[in-house]
């Protein structure tokens, strides 16, 4: 657009009067008043910062990385024991004929019973083999109604806590790791978008004011034409050419002005302010330094693929997805859980017979069980995830291709930005004094309409492309430190930390 723009204000442009004076360099004011810094104004490290303000996409990876995090919580978890507590009140229905009675007969030696005597010395008593009296023992049951109890176990997974819980942690570490680098490269190029829409902002207000100096212009010469035509020094096909220099001028400022509110909303969305307000607080004309140069692009390359966090995440992911498949690989073994139980009930079942009072009981032991199903599903599982690690290898292998052709493009287009700028200044220097010396020579006749109009599209076109490169050159130096990885991971600032 911007291009196309140039190009409209180009033709549109039309001679205007001026002095004849020698040849000098470009004045002040042919910079657009739009760039002239104020006090409090938007730079584009002010914008960065701000731009993190209400981010959607920062504040997604953030929610993302609280669940990452959770779950790393959720797999320490299976440490824990795995403690059951119970307790229950029944009321149990009456038995027909209440709870029993009877008696119990013993012997104190093991062998045959007979008939003897008995310890009176009276006979018809049943004997042991020994001939000691057999002794009975009276009993009842009771028809307990109300039960109460209390139970408590507990189930230690001993083979998960060594072979399975260390790669469930490890693989959650790895996602909230990745979650991290997510979050981070959210906030990195919430703030590398916000810049570039400033400088396109930036770009919008010098084309609006270059516009409308242009249609000013155009408007000023059509009076003076008007004037000539009467006098006969032009035709009026000169006067026809240059209002229709003047429609085109006016379309130009129309899509300018169009460019400019766009770009403002964008911008003024980005940072959370209002688009009438903002107002730029850089001098992007100023001579502009890189901290340093950047011609071997090999080793630039090689900086890139070892900064960028979008390899960082494709890593970290892959890391998460090997401790998986580890996990997944315990599921073949047998488990081995030690397991207990201690039970205080009233009537407590293993008291025999029944009694209606609180007896504690307890029981531990270990449990060997082996999940048939699981093994054959965990199968199917890890060739799952084997694939998403050769997906994720493929992902790397096309980032590094894409990083490589993205650090070389960007190193060439900040070295060329870099000499137009020295150029862009030399060609305004070149067409600002032709112009002033061919409106010197249109006002005594001595060149027409078509030199004027040449020599003012060259004018514009040469404050256009001087315009540009200032800002190109700061755009394509942020563009290469984003490719090299080179700009700081952001954090959220307080709102009272950014004015402007």
């Amino acid at each position: 657009m911007i291009t196309a723009l140039a190009l409209a204000l180009a033709l549109a442009a039309p001679p205007s009067p001026a002095q004849a004076v020698p040849v000098r360099s470009a004045p002040v004011d042919t910079v657009p008043s739009v760039l002239h810094p104020t006090d409090g104004g938007l730079t584009a490290d002010r914008v960065a910062q701000r731009a993190l303000y209400d981010a959607p996409d920062v504040a997604l990876r953030t929610a993302e990385v609280e669940a990452a995090a959770a779950r790393v919580d959720e797999a320490r978890a299976g440490y824990v024991p795995a403690l059951d507590l119970s307790a229950q009140y029944m009321r149990l229905s009456p038995l027909p004929g209440g709870g029993g009675s009877g008696a119990l007969a013993g012997t104190l030696n093991p062998g045959p019973l007979a008939v003897g005597a008995c310890p009176d010395g009276t006979t018809g008593c049943v004997v042991d083999s020994q001939g000691v009296p057999a002794v009975s023992q009276s009993f009842q049951f009771a028809a307990i109604q109300d039960t109460y109890a209390l139970s408590a176990s507990v189930g230690i997974p001993l083979s998960d806590d060594i072979f399975t819980i260390p790669h469930a942690v490890a693989a959650a570490r790895h996602g909230e790791r990745a979650a991290q680098l997510a979050r981070d490269i959210a906030r990195v190029d919430t703030t590398v978008d916000a810049q570039i829409t400033y400088y396109n902002w930036v770009r919008a207000q010098a084309n609006l004011e270059l516009a409308d100096r242009s249609a000013a212009r155009v408007a000023k010469r059509i009076d003076e034409a008007t004037a000539r035509l009467r006098a006969g020094a032009i035709t009026q096909t000169d006067v026809l050419r240059l209002q229709a220099q003047l429609a085109a001028a006016q379309r130009s400022v129309a899509e300018a002005e169009a460019f400019v509110f766009i770009t403002a909303e964008d911008l003024g969305a980005r940072i959370a302010a209002d688009p009438t307000t903002l107002s730029l607080g850089e001098d992007v004309t100023a001579t502009f330094a890189a901290d340093r140069k950047r011609e071997d692009t090999t080793a630039l390359v090689e900086q890139a693929l070892g900064r960028r966090l979008e390899i960082q995440l494709l890593q970290a992911s892959d890391d998460a997805l090997r401790e998986q498949i580890k996990v997944a690989r315990t599921r073949y073994a047998p488990r081995l859980d030690v397991v207990g139980q201690v039970d205080t009930a009233n009537p407590n079942q293993r008291v025999v017979p029944q009694r209606d009072q609180f007896d504690t009981t307890w029981a531990a032991g270990v449990r060997l069980s082996y999940d048939v199903r699981g093994a054959i599903a965990t199968r199917s599982k890890i060739r799952t995830q084997r694939a998403q690690r050769r997906a994720i290898a493929a992902q790397v292998a096309q980032l590094q291709r894409g990083v490589r052709l993205q650090v070389v493009q960007a190193a060439r287009q900040l070295q060329a930005a870099r000499r137009s700028v020295g150029l862009s200044q030399v060609g305004l220097k070149s067409a600002e004094a032709a112009y002033e010396q061919v409106s010197a020579r249109y006002r005594v006749g001595a060149v027409g309409v078509v030199d004027m109009l040449e020599a003012e599209s060259l004018r514009v076109e040469a404050e256009l492309r001087s315009i540009e490169a200032h800002i190109a050159v700061r755009e394509q130096d942020l563009r290469l430190r984003h490719a090299l990885g080179e700009i700081a991971r952001p954090s959220e600032p307080a709102r009272g930390d950014v004015t402007g």
